[in-house]
């Protein structure tokens, strides 16, 4: 697999410096050999860095790690400079995957409570942590009777509200509307225009390729390629051929990949993706292959979701 190197680039704040993130040969595994095999990446200040990978990726045992819940078993990982712990631990902010709001608490009452916990750090005023996410005319509501957004926005302010340096994030817009996601993202975008670096772990590509500055394709505990989305994109063709052919023979898949015109061909299962400048100018030699039975044909333009196919040979859902 490629790798496009990344380390020194400047962030959205346009400035250069010890990475946020460092991990060089980072191994932690379970036992069904799964989790971090070999991972080595570096997130730069300033930067939003979207970790993009299937289940099973190696995702959820990164954080686990940069929070301090697991222990390296090999390599080394360094969040702002410092080993995971308590010294590092109150430079971060986190938005979790699952919701971990008090219903009954008002806004007011769950930022009040976690601004207890930083009171050696110090934290922004209520009221400004809620104004920078949007609700600072629902601060006397119960969580409760917030929509679904207005919780993840809540979550987010809660997570800034001691003036991070870093955010973690993991898949935080995980089954919000779009106009609930585009907001959310909105103030992330913000934020991050004040300097703060941003790491999101997700599987939604395109979100990864709209949002993020810089992407890391993760796969079976390692990284396999990583760059901004354009330099991830840049050896596939304009359009993406994608084809559900369930038995389809390795000898007549090796007549696809081999078709003039095709740049790169991915098999996973019965999902075929080919990537070529002309996706119709195909089909009638496609046709003629007899293996199997073809399900479903989609022409649609390339994407980062195209190129992790490519690179990784895996699927993101």
């Amino acid at each position: 697999m490629t790798l496009v190197a990344v380390e020194g680039k400047p962030g959205a704040a346009g400035e250069t410096g010890p990475p946020a993130l460092a991990a060089r040969g980072l191994r932690h595994l379970f036992r069904e050999d799964r989790g971090i095999r070999d991972l080595t990446l570096e997130v730069p200040a300033g930067s939003i860095y979207g970790l993009l990978g299937a289940n099973g990726s190696g995702k959820s045992t990164l954080l686990n790690l940069l929070a301090g819940l697991l222990q390296p078993q090999a390599g080394e990982l360094l969040i702002l400079g410092s080993e995971p712990g308590r010294a590092v631990a109150g430079r971060c902010g986190w938005v979790f995957q699952e919701h971990t709001l008090d219903p009954l608490l008002t806004a007011r009452e769950t930022l009040s409570l976690s601004a207890s916990l930083y009171r050696p750090r110090g934290h922004r005023p209520l009221d400004e942590a809620a104004a920078v996410v949007g609700l600072a005319d629902r601060l006397d509501d119960r969580v409760g009777t917030l929509s679904g957004g207005m919780k993840r926005r809540l979550e987010l302010a809660r997570a800034i509200l001691h003036r991070p340096d870093l955010l973690i994030m993991d898949e935080p817009t995980l089954g919000l509307d779009v106009d609930s996601r585009t907001a959310f993202w909105r103030h992330i975008a913000g934020l991050n225009e004040t300097g703060l670096t941003v790491l999101i772990a997700t599987n939604d590509v395109r979100e990864a390729e709209e949002y993020c500055t810089l992407v890391a394709f993760l796969r079976e505990g390692a990284c396999a390629a990583a760059g901004t989305p354009r330099e991830l994109r840049r050896d596939l063709r304009p359009e993406s051929l994608h084809l559900r052919w369930p038995g389809l023979s390795p000898a007549d898949f090796s007549s696809l990949s081999t078709l003039d015109g095709v740049s790169s061909a991915a098999r996973s299962g019965d999902l075929i993706r080919l990537t070529t400048a002309d996706a119709r100018s195909l089909l009638p030699p496609i046709l003629t292959l007899k293996s199997g039975q073809l399900g479903s044909i989609e022409i649609s333009e390339s994407s980062l979701e195209d190129a992790y196919f490519s690179l990784t040979g895996g699927l993101l859902n």
